[in-house]
């Protein structure tokens, strides 16, 4: 600028940045992939941003192996009793969640007696879930470990709208049976 200009002494222009706004500035040479970290006995995880196919940014949460090599953090597939993760291996795979959907077949219905469990679905055990759904003013039962009582095994679905539904990749043990005290307590149910 020119220094008799006093519009431009006292109000300079913008400096611009000197790197693209979300460059990596490794003008000290290599990058955080390729940078030596000091061992120590507790290694935090870094993350990283990574675009997935959707090319919107996660984090990826990375540690220091025993190599001393930058390896991402795996999320665990369980925990146990006392909250303890275990690691992903071949005796813990990686929970897969079931994409293929199938076809429901609806089995819903009014219990024929009160006090006695019914069989639902015809006594076909449902090949990968199931949900019931009580539509009674009373309370219902449902079981896939034997036969429905009121206790138990058995999951109790509220009245008015109470439901249980399998969770994914759950595979029933056996035919679904329903308890309920009142006969005609109507419920809707779907297997698939």
């Amino acid at each position: 600028p020119d220094p008799a200009n006093r519009f431009h002494r006292y109000h300079p222009r913008p400096r611009s940045p000197l790197q693209p706004e979300g460059a990596f500035d490794d003008s000290r040479g290599g990058s955080l992939f390729g940078a030596v970290h000091p061992n120590s006995r507790v290694t935090l995880p870094r993350c990283f941003p990574v675009k997935d196919a959707n090319t919107t940014v996660q984090s990826l949460a990375t540690v220091v192996d025993g190599n001393g090599n930058l390896v991402p953090v795996h999320a665990p597939a369980a925990t146990n009793a006392q909250g303890v993760s275990t690691p992903v291996g071949t005796q813990n795979p990686l929970p897969v969640i079931n994409t293929a959907g199938a076809v429901a077949s609806d089995g819903s219905g009014t219990l024929a007696t009160g006090g006695s469990a019914q069989t639902l679905f015809g006594g076909i055990v449902p090949a990968n879930g199931f949900v019931v759904q009580n539509n009674s003013a009373g309370v219902l039962w449902v079981s896939d470990v034997g036969v429905a009582s009121g206790g138990g095994a058995s999951i109790q679905l509220a009245a008015n709208g109470g439901s249980f539904a399998t969770p994914s990749g759950y595979k029933p043990a056996g035919a679904v049976s329903l308890y309920g005290a009142t006969t005609g307590q109507a419920f809707a149910a779907r297997r698939w």
